[in-house]
């Protein structure tokens, strides 16, 4: 079997979707794969993965270049797995409709433009992490869980409840104001900690957000405690959770947060606000914008230290093997018996 997959990057460093390639490494084992993505950069795969970056300038210029590879490629490849971009679904789509080869898409995000919709109507399946990490209303919807590695995401030791972490994108949605207030509020109380950020703005709107974070850490006689240490391939991350105790988390996006996972597959306490772990038991979760609240649930779990195993939700319920599993049986479902 042979999977044609089109993705935005496949590079080691990047901040943001090094990730993914992981799951070409897991998906390797299970079918011989042909990537085109946006962007490559570094990376290390196994023989039977062939990786190509999309040419030309512009979406007309890049839209010829993965139209050359889909002729060459496609024919022989078992379906098409895009990951996270819907535009290059509507690019595919012609060539996959010609050689009869079946669309699915991975796609978790609040956002619901219009590519996406026209996707939506095209691709054969969605998979997707949590039915609130796609908006749009689809019978072609399948929530899967998030695919977090737990053999790289894992414990090493008792967690320092003294250092406290967030990561992720840093822009207004995620409250960081509150978690640093709280931090405040926790170091007048007598509580040692630090609060460390990883994450980088990415926006106008959002550096000027990270902008008022640095000066409210400042103003709030923070200097050193709040420490800003932006955006770090995921590749690395395993070591800065283990690094870590207290894992905080405001979302309001409603959409489950890989970090988050990764965090609790880590063996890190987490205390988050978002209504997408409204699972979690009541210790875990603290008022939306409440920093009293926020620093009253940190205190206790350093006081107290209580025992519960948030890995084996993630273990459960969003394991990247699962999901892998879930991504190759859809495809051989597909398979035509003749090819083989």
């Amino acid at each position: 079997m042979q999977l044609f997959i089109i993705t935005q990057v496949v590079d080691l460093d990047d901040s943001n979707l090094s990730f993914f390639h992981r799951w070409l490494e897991k998906l390797s084992a299970r079918a011989d794969l042909v990537v085109v993505a946006n962007r490559v950069g570094r990376y290390n795969l196994p023989a039977n993965v062939r990786v190509f970056a999309l040419g030309g300038k512009g979406v007309i210029g890049k839209t010829f270049s993965l139209w050359g590879y889909a002729r060459k490629y496609l024919r022989e490849s078992t379906g098409v797995l895009a990951h996270m971009c819907p535009e290059y679904v509507l690019a595919v789509w012609p060539c996959a409709k010609i050689h009869r080869k079946n669309i699915l898409l991975w796609y978790t995000h609040k956002d619901a433009r219009w590519q996406l919709r026209l996707a939506e109507k095209l691709v054969d399946k969605i998979f997707t992490a949590s039915r609130e990490s796609f908006r749009l209303p689809s019978k072609k919807l399948e929530a899967t869980g998030h695919g977090i590695d737990t053999e790289l995401f894992a414990p090493a030791g008792e967690p320092d409840v003294r250092r406290l972490l967030t990561v992720g994108r840093i822009t207004p949605s995620k409250d960081l104001e509150t978690m640093i207030l709280a931090v405040k509020s926790l170091r007048i109380d007598g509580h040692n900690v630090i609060f460390d950020i990883v994450g980088a703005p990415y926006l106008n709107e959002d550096r000027i957000y990270f902008q008022s974070l640095e000066e409210l850490a400042q103003n709030s006689g923070l200097s050193g405690v709040v420490k800003f240490l932006g955006p770090i391939p995921s590749s690395q991350l395993p070591d800065i959770y283990r690094g870590h105790g207290i894992f905080l988390h405001a979302s309001k996006t409603g959409s489950l947060d890989k970090a988050m996972l990764e965090a609790m597959a880590s063996g890190l306490y987490v205390v988050s606000s978002s209504e997408a772990f409204r699972f979690l038991p009541e210790l875990y979760r603290y008022h939306e914008n409440d920093a009293a609240n926020l620093a009253a649930k940190i205190g206790e779990i350093i006081a107290t230290k209580p025992i519960l195993n948030l890995r084996e939700i993630v273990s459960r319920e969003h394991n990247l093997d699962s999901l892998i599993n879930r991504i190759s049986e859809y495809f051989l479902s597909k398979y035509d018996r003749t090819e083989k």
